[in-house]
């Protein structure tokens, strides 16, 4: 793995027992001879994760002893020297990380690091630790607990935190599983401040609430917000065909105040990468992906609304939906321009059941009609109702229960024929899906979307 640093790069790997790093400059020259080595006394190092400093590097190491798999740290010069000392800062050795741990690392504005990783031994429970600029710990030796008082009969593992240079505080995310057969998985957040208090209550805040899984929920991403004390977070969900991306955004009090939207919905074999944050609120995120072939590298920016690539969503909603077999209503929101000569927009449903066939309703109308036709849902559309069903209009959500319609704004359905959108003209779009719940088949509707055209 490698990370920039200065104008040229760090590369580390693991080689037989030991760790070796290289400095690269920006010709790609080794600028280290055979490079900096990290060897352990006894057992063997594992390369975990590695940032930079400026034009240091921090690592995080895994030292396997045996069966017991602990975690240390070790910061290099800009000459490959180490800076905490000739032997690396043991964060992690009262018991054992899991075998398959590569706990991340977090380099903090003052030269220190931010760890998080779960344990196996003697307890399954996420803890978080901070360095200081000297390697020394800040929290109590072998990480600080992340929360204290654990749902019964759940398990916490795989915690990605990192850090909100506005408070100083740390933040947390991870998954949540059962231990029985058939077990149910959630992902739940945390604020730590600077002493080492939680302040998302002692347990946590849920982000997504325990429900079944066929595989598991991964946490990959905890983003603070520079400007607006809200976080962004994103987990990867197994369905069936693979994996997609979802996201939420916490308020300052660690709740919800923008509920699960899609980040990446097709299903494929996915690789969550890296991200990084810019100062207007903006994610970039880049992962590994086999949805075409043996595998691409996608990139996706979204900012804190939720919207790819930072560009508007057309989300004035003008009615709920009812909760789907899925716990949650569907929703229905656009994207693109409200410009009616752009002929720019996608409807976007989301929040749907997994393959469910479905297609979109418009009209010039807003109604409420509870139940129609024995639907568990409302219609919020009246008047003269358009229907999207013409040939690859009728859509399925597939295992990310979710689909995109690009609308052709010269060509919108009506009982009567095809219409254009013209200037100053408000339409309303609403989705009817099909819900199951059981063996019982039933139909739904979205939230209700209203456009003023401009």
């Amino acid at each position: 793995m490698s990370r920039t640093a200065g104008r040229g790069a760090v590369v580390g790997w693991t080689q037989g027992s030991l760790v070796r790093v290289q400095r690269l400059n920006e010709s790609g020259a080794p600028q280290w001879g055979p490079g900096a080595v990290i060897q352990p006394t006894t057992g063997s190092f594992l390369l975990a994760d590695m940032e930079p400093f400026v034009e240091d590097t921090i690592l995080s190491i895994v030292e396997r002893d045996g069966v017991d798999h602990h975690l240390v740290a070790q910061r290099l010069d800009r000459f490959g020297d180490p800076v905490w000392g000739t032997e690396p800062v043991t964060v992690f050795d009262d018991g054992s990380l899991f075998s398959f741990a590569r706990p991340p690392v977090v380099a903090l504005p003052d030269g220190g690091a931010l760890f998080s990783w779960s344990t196996q031994d003697p307890l399954e429970e996420p803890l978080v630790q901070r360095l200081d600029a000297a390697g020394a710990p800040v929290f109590p030796m072998n990480g600080l607990p992340v929360v204290t008082m654990p749902t019964p009969g759940v398990f916490s593992a795989d915690p990605r935190a990192s850090f909100d240079t506005a408070s100083g505080d740390i933040l947390v995310i991870w998954r949540q599983q059962t231990a029985f057969v058939g077990f149910m998985v959630a992902i739940a957040a945390q604020r730590i401040n600077a002493s080492g208090t939680r302040l998302w209550t002692e347990a946590g805040k849920t982000v997504a609430p325990l429900a079944p899984a066929s595989g598991s929920i991964n946490p990959f991403l905890i983003v603070p917000s520079p400007t607006t004390g809200e976080t962004l977070v994103a987990w990867e969900s197994f369905v069936t065909g693979g994996t997609v991306f979802f996201g939420a955004r916490l308020d300052a009090q660690g709740d919800i105040s923008l509920p699960r939207f899609p980040i990446a919905s097709t299903p494929s074999m996915k690789n969550s990468g890296g991200f990084a944050s810019s100062s207007r609120d903006l994610v970039l995120l880049a992962w590994g992906d086999q949805r075409s072939d043996a595998g691409d590298i996608y990139a996706q920016a979204v900012d804190l609304d939720g919207r790819p690539g930072g560009e508007p969503y057309l989300v004035d909603t003008t009615c709920v939906g009812e909760a789907n077999v899925t716990g949650v209503p569907g929703k229905l929101i656009g994207s693109g321009s409200a410009v009616a000569t752009d002929n720019d927009l996608t409807l976007i449903a989301y929040d749907l059941p997994q393959n469910s066939f479905s297609f979109c309703l418009t009209s010039q109308t807003f109604a409420v009609v509870p139940m129609p036709g024995g639907s568990v849902g409302t219609l919020c559309l009246g008047g003269q109702i358009g229907r999207y069903v013409g040939p690859g209009q009728i859509m399925n959500s597939m295992a990310g229960g979710a689909y995109s319609l690009d609308l052709d704004l010269t060509q919108v359905p009506t009982p009567t024929g095809f219409v254009s959108v013209a200037r100053g003209e408000t339409w309303y779009f609403q989705a009817w899906y099909r819900d199951i719940v059981g063996t019982s088949a039933r139909s739904n509707f979205t939230s209700g979307l209203r456009i003023l055209f401009q």
